[in-house]
């Protein structure tokens, strides 16, 4: 029942009928990410993943917003010129000046709300920033932790399956009686299934970083950064 479950739904993340046999081949241990190649993405970060070059792009925008209100409190002075002509061609030119002024608060208040909106959007891209090293370092530690206990487990597992192979033929030739059998299986069971439940952890915790860091799925290669960097956000 289980089982039939679990292939609905995976055909309904799909988008196939549920009927549909979906064969699937066994996943291979996750690889793990160097610290080395993670710091090296780390630092670049703000440039490949896509909600800090919004919001980079975002406060780029917000600066020129500044900039026009803080121009707007100085005068703005145009000059035309007004050329005619009647009837008994005579040409008429006249010269029209125009001032226009601000607001006695010199255009303070737009001033301070476009700031305080550059301000925020660069708190948030930091706040980002910030949040992103501690969450890979945390990932990090937990990708040491999950690969040495899924180490110490593989080293345990061969010694375990040949406990279990002796232990059927002793059972097999009534040497051992069912109850101790039986708890010998059910720990090597238990075992394969604490593997398979490690090794989904790993995954899972490789999926997390290339999402943080903005990696593509399965790197064969180390991928290739833009060679213009940029600076953080002041």
């Amino acid at each position: 029942m289980h089982l039939t479950e679990t292939a609905h739904s995976l055909n309904l993340i799909l988008g196939l009928p549920p009927q549909t046999l979906v064969n699937l081949s066994l996943v291979t241990p996750a690889d793990a990410l160097t610290a080395e190649v993670v710091n090296e993405r780390l630092s670049h970060l703000s440039e490949v993943r896509p909600d800090l070059l919004a919001l980079g792009a975002g406060y780029d925008s917000q600066e020129a917003q500044v900039r026009a209100a803080i121009l707007a409190q100085f005068p703005s002075l145009g000059i035309g010129i007004n050329r005619a002509r009647d009837t008994s061609n005579v040409d008429t030119v006249g010269l029209s000046i125009s001032l226009s002024l601000p607001l006695f608060s010199g255009n303070r208040g737009n001033i301070a709300i476009e700031r305080a909106t550059r301000t925020q959007l660069n708190l948030e891209y930091q706040a980002r920033l910030a949040q992103a090293a501690i969450d890979v370092d945390q990932l990090l530690q937990l990708q040491g932790l999950l690969q040495a206990q899924l180490d110490n487990l593989q080293t345990y597992l061969p010694t375990l399956e040949s406990l279990v192979t002796r232990a059927t033929r002793a059972y097999q030739q009534g040497d051992i009686d069912a109850l101790t059998f039986l708890n010998l299986e059910s720990t090597w069971i238990n075992k394969q299934l604490e593997q398979l439940s490690l090794q989904q952890a790993s995954w899972n915790n490789r999926i997390a970083l290339e999402a943080l860091l903005a990696l593509p799925a399965y790197p064969q290669t180390p991928v290739p950064l833009p060679e213009n960097t940029a600076g953080d956000k002041k």
